[in-house]
Formats: C-alpha cells, structure tokens, sequence
C-alpha cells in the first residue's frame, strides 16, 4: 500500500480536529455545571461510530477537560444486585457470547425484574458481549456418512434446558424423514449408534401418536407394546428409542461402582427413555435427547437407591450419599481434610448429616455370598472371628468372683486386699507393676512387695486347708527360753571324786575352802 500524500493527512488531521471542536461544541452546550447526561453523551457521539473501548477513552479524554459524563442513576440496591449479576454472568462467557439459557437461568434466579435485566443486557454489550444460543454440533454429526457414524463413539450432545430449538412445523417432511429412517435401519445391525436429527425425532414421535391430528395425546407405555410388530407406531416407538441406547449408556458408565451391575442399569435407563418417548411433545422444539436424558437419571438413581443395597434407604438420602461420597473424592484429590467439617462446608450440608451419611454409607455383604470352589463368605468369616462360647464369657465373672471369696476368707487388710486385686488384673482390666501400685499409695516398691509377699502366704494357708489367725494388733513376739540339751542317754555319767579328810584339811589350810 503506498502512503498518504502529506498533503491529504494534514486535511484528515485538520477534519479531525474539526469535528473533535465540534463535538466538545455540543457537549459544552448540553452541559450543565460541568455535566452531561449520557444519553445527550450517546446522541453526539453516535455519528462516529465508536466501539466501547473508544467511548471509554473519549470519556477520559472529556473528564481531563473538566466535562464529566453523568450516568444515570439507579436505586442503589438495585444498581449492586446488577452488579453481583454482571460479574456471574462473565463466568459464562465464551467466544464474546454468553449463552441464552445460561442468561435466562441467571435472571430468573437472582429475580430481576424487567428494569434490570434490560440494565443487565446493556451492561453486557457495553462490554462487547453478544447474548444468544451456542450452536451445536448434532446438525452436522448427524450429517455424517453412516460408515463415519458407525466408529464414532461421542455422547450424543443434548442443549441446556430452556433453550428452545426451531420448531417444525412441516410435520409431513418430518413424517417422511422418520419413514426413509425406519426403513434405513432394517438392513443394518448398528443402527443404534447413528444420531438422529431433529427432523427425524419430531416425525418419529408424530408417528407414534398416531399422526397429526393426535399430537397432543400421550399414549401409555402398554398401549404401545400391545400393537403389532408391523405397526407403524410400534416400529417409530422402537426406532426413537433404540437411537437414544448410546446415551443411557454413557449416563451408567458415569455410575459404575455403586452396588448395581451395568446390565441392570442400562436396562433401567432404557425404561426411562421408553417412558420419555411416551411423554415427549415435539411441538416446543426442544430435542429428544435433552427430555430423555432426565428420564434415563432419574430412572437410573432410583434404580441405584432400590436395589444397589442390601438394606434399602430412601432416593434422597442416596442422593446425599453420592454427593458426599463425589466430595470426599475431590477433596482426597486435592490433599485436603476429610474431616466433616470439611466435607459439611463443601457440600453445603450440616455436620450431623454429614455423620449420618458415613454411617449410612458403610457397605454391608451377605454371608451367603459365594467366594469360589464352593465356599462361603460366612465360613471365612467363621474362621478368622470366632465367637466365644458360654464358658469363655463366664469363666472371667467366676473368676472374679473365686478371688474375691478367698481374699475374705484369708483375713487381708484392706491395702492387702486392694495390692492383690490390682496385681492381678480386677482393677482397671490391667495388671499394675509394683511401681505403679507404690505411686497410687504414696510408698516404695519394695513395700509393695512385702504387703503382696504377706498376702500370698496367708493366700497359701487358706488354699492348703488351713485357717488363718485373725489379724489382731501387730506386736513383737516373745522369744521361747532357750533349753540347755540333755546328753545322750548312750552316754556314762562320771561322777566327781569325793575329797578325803586329809585333803579337805589341807585346801583349807591354803585358803582354798570353808568351813560351815
């Protein structure tokens, strides 16, 4: 591209200017105190052309120069509720569009009313943010050629509920497509996994309620299987539901592992569709899909909180169940506490639901259960825990009782009698040490041991027959008199020699005697 002559851009910069003096003209003139409204704002700029972020910066660029442009006022509850909206209504956003069913389900939660949501929709397209639907891809899947559908094995996309499709109204094309598809599916085995369009749906359900003029009536499920094989009303029954298999197939994959096999919860989840075909009213536009896919959960949890257990409890506290279960899983996989206070505040329930949920939650098994080769759950169970007999619960209470009887009929003191039971075990469960009695009474451990050695022995006499003397006052015993031992009667006696006169003189005259 070749630069502008340097004439021409000063005539672009001179005509720039001159609408900037006249639009700053205008402004000045409309405004009041240093005011402008932002609607006098909008209708100045509007022959500009001007996105929203060169608004903003005209903005900023007007404020440096004193003129300040008004918004205009709100009531300020209403303004912060709008506000709260706004920033929850971003987290939808996507590709600058936010979704129309996300954007009515918002409002209609947060209870705006029509003020608001149209301060709501300005807001966003002051940001750039287009409100409409997100197209989907089932038009162009189910425009595939059957061969690419036959190896696809996608979960079949289903919109959001509360956004409304076009509505057909040509139900005599939608008649004849549902034909050319039943006839289609008669030469082929994997007819199940090709998706059905909208048009297809709507002729089928048409079908089978009997045509159009009998679109607003809702046929029994037994009435539907009581017609012939060949009815045209079975064959569209049969054909909507067996297309819509792979979706009740992908809702019990996501609910394996809770008690249930996976035939049985297809099969249930088949029901729930049969039951959606029944009810389905093409008339508002929605897929088959969406409306099914509620059924084929709803069937499926209540499959799951009937017969997943051996002790049944009720639908909704399963549903409290899986929730608290999804939340301890989630919460394991980002390292944090299992506590119930944790798991309380991240699944919204109370700590005393939550204790009741673990409680619920613990699994049970049959007895009857065969493990393999014949055996039972229950004879394992036999060997690994086996139950006490009457004597083995009896035995320790005679026991107990057989103690005590010989600790009063042994005539211990008190402290005696208290050493003795703790030492074997009746006080607490548990045998105390000599330490531990010794702390409990203030005392050495060797004074324990003489208490249980005096105790034992009078354990002893009493066990041998024997009566013990009663304890009296503790004195010291007199000691027996020592006898002198008598000699062996095998043993002569000798006898002292009797002194003779002349002897008896004789000691007495060396002072060695005395006379009486």
């Amino acid at each position: 591209m070749t630069a502008d002559a340097p004439g021409t851009r000063g005539n672009r910069v001179r005509e720039l200017r001159g609408a900037m003096t006249t639009l700053l003209a205008d402004l000045h003139g409309r405004a009041r105190g240093g005011r402008v409204t932002e609607d006098e704002f909008r209708a100045v700029t509007a022959p500009l052309g001007l996105d929203s972020e060169g608004l903003k910066r005209l903005e900023v660029a007007l404020a440096q120069q004193g003129l300040v442009v008004e918004r205009a006022a709100a009531p300020a509850r209403d303004r912060v509720r709008v506000v709260r909206v706004l920033g929850l209504a971003r987290k939808y956003v996507a590709a600058g569009m936010v979704p129309a069913p996300a954007f009515a389900g918002l409002v209609s939660l947060c209870g705006l009313d029509a003020a608001e949501r149209e301060s709501l929709t300005t807001a966003l397209r002051n940001e750039g943010v287009v409100i409409g639907a997100i197209p989907t891809p089932r038009r162009a899947q189910a425009e595939k050629a059957p061969e690419e559908e036959a190896e696809t094995d996608e979960e079949p996309q289903a919109d959001e509920l509360g956004g409304k499709g076009e509505v057909l109204t040509d139900l005599d094309a939608a008649m004849a497509a549902a034909r050319a598809r039943m006839n289609e599916d008669r030469f082929r085995h994997t007819a199940w996994k090709t998706l059905l369009t909208a048009e297809e749906e709507v002729g089928l359900s048409v079908l089978l309620k009997g045509g159009p003029e009998h679109i607003d009536h809702k046929p029994e499920e037994a009435e539907l299987a009581a017609l012939p094989v060949t009815d045209i009303r079975r064959r569209a029954y049969d054909t909507l539901v067996m297309h819509n298999v792979r979706l009740v197939h992908k809702l019990a994959q996501r609910l394996q592992g809770q008690g249930l096999d996976y035939e049985d919860m297809v099969q249930h989840g088949v029901t729930g569709v049969m039951h959606a075909a029944c009810l389905f009213d093409p008339s508002k536009g929605f897929k088959f899909s969406t409306y099914a896919t509620w059924w084929a959960r709803q069937a499926l949890e209540r499959a799951l909180g009937n017969e997943s257990r051996l002790i049944r409890i009720p639908v909704h506290v399963h549903e409290k169940v899986r929730k608290v279960a999804m939340v301890e899983a989630r919460l394991a996989s980002q390292g944090q506490s299992l506590s119930a206070a944790a798991v309380a505040v991240t699944a919204n329930l109370t700590v005393a639901e939550v204790d009741a949920v673990r409680r619920i939650s613990r699994p049970t098994d049959s007895l009857d259960r065969e493990i393999g080769d014949g055996t039972h759950l229950g004879e394992l169970v036999a060997t690994l825990h086996l139950a006490p007999t009457p004597e083995e619960v009896l035995a320790p209470k005679y026991s107990r009782q057989r103690v005590e009887e010989l600790l009063a009929r042994a005539c211990l003191s008190e402290r005696e009698a208290d050493v003795m039971r703790r030492r074997c075990g009746l006080v607490g469960g548990e045998r105390q040490t000599l330490e531990e009695i010794g702390e409990e009474y203030g005392v050495s451990r060797e004074r324990i041991r003489q208490l249980e050695t005096r105790a034992r022995d009078r354990l002893k006499e009493v066990l041998a027959g024997g009566v013990p003397a009663p304890r009296g006052k503790r004195g010291r015993k007199r000691k027996a008199p020592v006898q002198e031992a008598a000699p062996p009667a095998s043993a002569p006696v000798e006898e002292a020699p009797r002194p003779t006169p002349s002897v008896k003189r004789a000691q007495i005259s060396e002072g060695q005697g005395t006379l009486f």
